[in-house]
């Protein structure tokens, strides 16, 4: 995924993925990096569940303070496990559908 995307429509969440329960809140058709879109994950039960949560592997909002500012746009595969912006997330399994 390069820089933005078109989310999946609120409608087709629940129809399409067999989620439990709906998906509130709102989001834009088109998604950014740090714009809130609906992701697939599963909870505890190993249930499908939609939730909000921000294009990029670390948000703006969760930058540690004092620390410049830097793309987590692109992963590469030989690198993903080794550098400091994608590895932890990257060995705790930390995967979604988008």
């Amino acid at each position: 995924m390069c820089t933005n995307y078109q989310s999946t429509k609120k409608d087709a969440l629940g129809p399409v993925f067999a989620l439990k329960k709906p998906l509130d809140g709102e989001w834009k058709n088109e998604v950014w990096q740090d714009y809130q879109a609906p992701i697939i994950v599963h909870n505890a039960r190993r249930d499908r569940e939609a939730v909000l949560a921000n294009y990029g592997m670390v948000p703006k909002a969760k930058m540690p303070p004092g620390i410049k500012r830097y793309s987590t746009m692109n992963a590469r595969a030989e690198t993903i496990g080794e550098l400091r912006s994608f590895a932890k997330p990257w060995r705790e399994g930390r995967l979604c559908l988008i």
